[in-house]
């Protein structure tokens, strides 16, 4: 063979193995443990905030049932008030 293509060869043949390297790392012991290092805590943040919305939305069912107890005070106020007015009345007529 020729010097050029002898050159040439060579250098393909450094660029296959470095590719293949690079494959083997990324794919291999320490790809793997580049995508697999954050796993543990991702899925302990994703819990976290699932159990945060479902506390958060017990608290607002909460408040709301605050609402409707504090509304029925106030019509049970107004109710009884008129029921004072209507035995007025008639102790008036």
């Amino acid at each position: 063979r020729s010097a050029p293509s002898l050159c040439a060869s060579r250098l393909s043949t450094r660029v296959r193995v470095r590719e293949e390297i690079i494959m083997d790392w990324l794919l291999g012991g320490v790809g793997g443990g580049l995508f697999d290092y954050n796993r543990e805590n991702f899925f302990f943040d994703k819990e976290q905030q699932l159990k945060r919305e479902f506390q958060l939305q017990k608290v607002r069912v909460t408040q709301f049932a605050l609402y409707r107890e504090d509304v029925r005070d106030l019509m049970d106020l107004t109710v009884s008030k008129m029921e004072n007015y209507l035995v007025v009345n008639a102790f008036q007529l």
